[in-house]
């Protein structure tokens, strides 16, 4: 076996390497996707659009993991689709609100026929009792 141990024969550097210009890189790096994704989430919240990590991913230039494992990507995200889904509603809460309207506004109208028959009634017999008046005086 050559000399210390390794088979190619060279020796390991004695030397440490430093990351830290790495490691600093990779930092800057992920504050500037940070920063890249609340500004796609702030505009696609201002141009009412749905946020979705799809879209985000295309515009943005970085992995769906991304939105995932960054917490303070996902905790922006998170509160902006809180925020748009109490602006706008989903598209299925939207069509049960409207599958249920048909509903309530019949409900309602019957609730209005009812209480006209009941007022109708009522002046039926205020109508027989002024006309029992008239004839009695006659």
């Amino acid at each position: 076996m050559p000399q210390g141990g390794y088979r190619s024969g060279r020796r390991r550097s004695m030397r440490k390497r430093n990351y830290r210009p790495m490691v600093e890189r990779n930092r800057r790096a992920g504050k500037e996707k940070e920063e890249r994704a609340k500004q796609m989430i702030d505009s696609l919240l201002k141009a009412g659009e749905k946020i979705c990590i799809a879209d985000l991913t295309e515009l943005c230039g970085v992995s769906r993991s991304f939105f995932y494992k960054n917490e303070t990507v996902r905790r922006i995200l998170t509160e902006a689709r809180q925020l748009q889904q109490d602006l706008v509603p989903s598209p299925k809460r939207e069509a049960k609100r409207r599958q249920a309207m048909p509903s309530r506004a019949l409900f309602e109208k019957d609730c209005e026929i009812a209480r006209l028959e009941k007022e109708n009634a009522v002046l039926k017999k205020k109508l027989e009792k002024s006309d029992l008046k008239l004839l009695k005086k006659l």
